[in-house]
């Protein structure tokens, strides 16, 4: 290991640090499970497009995945083009695997939803305020709702002019993203 250490250049040697320690990080994140917490950040609801906002494009695993790609392509690739190629191909290698990280939490977004899948079966089931929910969608309070033989408690949102008060009876009538839609 030293002797490959002896025979490369500093450049190369920043290049193999960046892809190492990127790696190392992003392993880090995928063990203790902070990718699955920012697909739930990056969560889409089940009526809305795609939230691509410069907030859910700039996260950690999108850093760490862009290092990755530019670090270790710029390493392996120091001997077979010169300098600011080097630094341009590494740039476009880091992009492409931001765009392969948005799609990992893309995919992960949508099977955090399958994952909730009983969401839909509480529609048509009723329920009973728990913490008071405001009118118009101007904010969520929290019902506990009795469905396939089980109770529950979720965050829930009306559309009703007024607001829903503590202990009221409500039905569940949507869901908007992972919150129910009650009346």
């Amino acid at each position: 290991m030293q002797n490959l250490l002896q025979n490369t250049s500093e450049a190369s040697l920043m290049f193999f640090t960046i892809g190492l320690m990127a790696t190392l990080w992003l392993v880090y994140e995928i063990i203790t499970g902070s990718w699955q917490r920012q697909a739930q950040d990056f969560s889409m609801g089940y009526h809305n497009p795609p939230n691509l906002s410069a907030s859910k494009i700039f996260q950690m695993p999108n850093a760490l995945a862009f290092f990755v790609g530019f670090g270790w392509y710029g390493f392996s690739a120091f001997d077979s083009f010169p300098f600011w190629g080097i630094i341009i191909n590494s740039i476009a290698v880091g992009c492409f695997f931001v765009g392969f990280s948005l799609l990992i939490l893309w995919v992960l977004s949508t099977s955090e939803h399958n994952a909730h899948s009983p969401l839909i079966a509480t529609i048509g089931a009723t329920g009973e305020v728990m913490g008071f929910v405001p009118s118009r969608r101007r904010g969520f309070g929290k019902v506990k709702v009795t469905y396939a033989g089980r109770t529950d408690e979720f965050e829930a949102i009306t559309n009703l002019d007024f607001g829903i008060p503590y202990g009221a009876p409500v039905t569940v009538v949507g869901i908007d993203g992972d919150r129910l839609i009650v009346r």
